[in-house]
């Protein structure tokens, strides 16, 4: 295909915290090197350190500020600033044909009207919904209306809107915006391989990410506390965060022994999934995690909240199992049906060869580039 776009690629305000988002995003820009030959890439807090010397970078430090609310606002605008005069310095300098907004930047109404001013195809590459989030928190009901204002306004304005699984358009409440949307999922990397026998793996439940709270993490600890007087598990958690110390208090207080190991490379993460029989994520929200497919692709059979993308990924009892409510009596409950599925070895054989096929690099390429084609 020949490749005429000059793309601008906009993404959230990521915390400091969050580790795994640069290595994320760079699955979407080599994606989006196979349509551009040239990526003008702004992200928050992180560099994205992709080594290629068409893809051009401008990192913007700002303050993770959460509380209160309208200092978060004006930190989260001050940031929207910031980006904007970035994007008129391209828009002038760089002949800019579209801007992807991605990675949390579905409420960054600046940038969505600098690129509109300027004539600019618009792309909202969402995650998730930020008003459909704060609904199910039951937070405010005038946070709910900005943000939902702000998301009208916003997809109103976009090209197309790519939601990362098709159960998405219904959960997030996308259908009123259905004929520009096109599902755009990323691939999974070739590194990601089932490696040892479902039989010799010697964790029975394991967990790779952030330990915050919208994962569940707290929830998923409890479980294993619950399971204690019923079975022995033999746990790994890989990753770290706020929550930690507490759950290393919980577990010690319970006599119970879980291996921790703190952020690990890449290239290791299919080492820790191959010796795990069931990947456990009780998110509160998500979009399609990469750990979920990436798990499968080790055949790593998964138990996983029905939020987000997940139902797209996970058919209970046949690609994995799903998590109806995260309360831990739910998760200890579910971490011990599923141990205890008499085919979960035919389950690990299975989605290890489905997701590899389904999420191969190419076929999600093929994807982007007849997006590209229609816009």
């Amino acid at each position: 295909m020949k490749k005429p776009y000059h793309i601008g690629v906009i993404t959230g305000k990521w915390e400091k915290n969050n580790k795994s988002i640069s290595t994320t995003s760079k699955k979407l820009l080599k994606i989006l090197k196979e349509i551009s030959d040239q990526l003008y890439v702004v992200s928050a807090n992180h560099d994205v350190n992709y080594s290629d010397e068409n893809v051009h970078f401008k990192k913007i430090n700002v303050k993770d500020v959460r509380k209160p609310f309208i200092i978060a606002i004006y930190y989260f605008l001050l940031y929207q600033v910031n980006v904007s005069i970035y994007m008129i310095k391209l828009i002038f300098s760089k002949k800019i044909d579209v801007f992807i907004f991605c990675f949390g930047a579905d409420l960054f109404i600046f940038p969505i009207l600098i690129a509109k001013l300027f004539c600019k195809k618009i792309v909202i590459r969402t995650d998730a919904r930020s008003s459909v989030l704060l609904r199910h928190s039951n937070q405010p009901k005038y946070k709910i209306f900005l943000f939902s204002f702000i998301e009208f306004i916003n997809y109103s304005l976009a090209n197309r809107i790519l939601p990362e699984a098709e159960y998405m358009i219904k959960y997030y409440n996308l259908e009123r915006y259905i004929n520009k949307i096109v599902v755009g999922p990323l691939y999974i990397e070739d590194i990601f391989t089932k490696t040892n026998n479902f039989d010799t793996r010697d964790y029975d439940v394991g967990y790779i990410g952030r330990f915050s709270k919208e994962k569940g993490i707290l929830e998923l600890s409890k479980a294993l506390c619950i399971l204690k007087e019923d079975i022995e598990i033999n746990a790994l958690f890989v990753g770290d965060g706020d929550l930690k110390y507490e759950m290393i208090q919980m577990f010690d207080s319970y006599n119970i022994k879980v291996n921790f190991v703190n952020w690990i490379k890449k290239e290791e993460v299919p080492l820790y999934l191959n010796n795990v029989k069931l990947f456990v994520l009780p998110s509160f929200k998500e979009g399609m995690p990469n750990v979920l497919m990436e798990s499968m692709a080790c055949g790593t059979p998964v138990l996983a909240t029905e939020v987000g993308g997940i139902p797209d990924l996970v058919k209970d009892k046949f690609t994995g199992f799903i998590l109806y409510n995260n309360t831990p009596q739910c998760i200890a409950k579910g971490i011990k049906k599923s141990l205890e599925f008499t085919c979960l070895n035919e389950m690990s054989d299975y989605i290890y060869s489905h997701v590899k096929n389904l999420y191969s690099y190419q076929n999600i390429v093929n994807i982007y580039i007849n997006i590209f084609k229609t816009l």
